[in-house]
């Protein structure tokens, strides 16, 4: 059989058609993203610890048994109490969220984009605040129910309070700083119209 010569050759499939590459990511994306796994991981775990000791301290306060870890420190004030499992709570939620946009971010959903600087936002303004309660009130608070002892001494808490505060305001800074930029915005942003991506 011949091919009629007035006929165009059959096309070869695929020819002329662009496959729709997934967006390049920047560094920052990659960087970010994987500081909040392993970070937001670490303080899911420390978070739901914390939150449990908190929870049996305060049950073993409200039954009137001592401290199980310092017997000679006198039971702190209920509001004390109830801040550090408030806090506690609020930690853990706060990870949980760290560790959600960072996987996030690794695939490039637009949402951890979103999540990521509404995280950085109330993160920055709970640890002023947390630091500014604990110097003023809940760091002295808690020294007066403790027997003296030079580890939690009122000095040195009030150091690693200002320490941790510098520390944990590093992250969430970072974010705002790079994950605004237009490069950034712009990789989020094209992930979503990339199919299957």
């Amino acid at each position: 059989m011949t091919l009629d010569p007035s006929y165009p050759p059959p096309a070869e499939p695929g020819l002329g058609y662009q496959p729709m590459l997934p967006p390049e990511q920047p560094g920052s994306i990659r960087a970010l993203s994987i500081a909040a796994i392993c970070l937001g991981g670490l303080w899911t775990l420390c978070g739901a610890l914390t939150t449990v000791s908190v929870l049996i301290g305060a049950l073993a306060q409200h039954s009137g048994k001592p401290n199980a870890f310092v017997p000679a420190a006198t039971p702190p004030p209920p509001a004390l109490t109830a801040y550090n499992m408030v806090g506690a709570v609020i930690a853990l939620l706060l990870s949980i969220v760290e560790l959600a946009f960072g996987i996030g971010g690794l695939a490039l959903k637009p949402w951890a984009r979103l999540v990521g600087l509404a995280w950085s936002i109330v993160s920055i303004l709970w640890v002023i605040a947390g630091t500014a309660i604990a110097l003023l009130w809940a760091i002295p608070l808690t020294v007066r129910t403790m027997p003296p002892n030079p580890i939690f001494s009122s000095q040195s808490l009030v150091i690693l309070s200002i320490v941790s505060l510098v520390l944990c305001l590093v992250l969430p800074s970072l974010i705002l700083i790079f994950w605004t930029r237009p490069a950034v915005k712009t990789a989020f942003e094209q992930s979503a119209v990339a199919p299957g991506y």
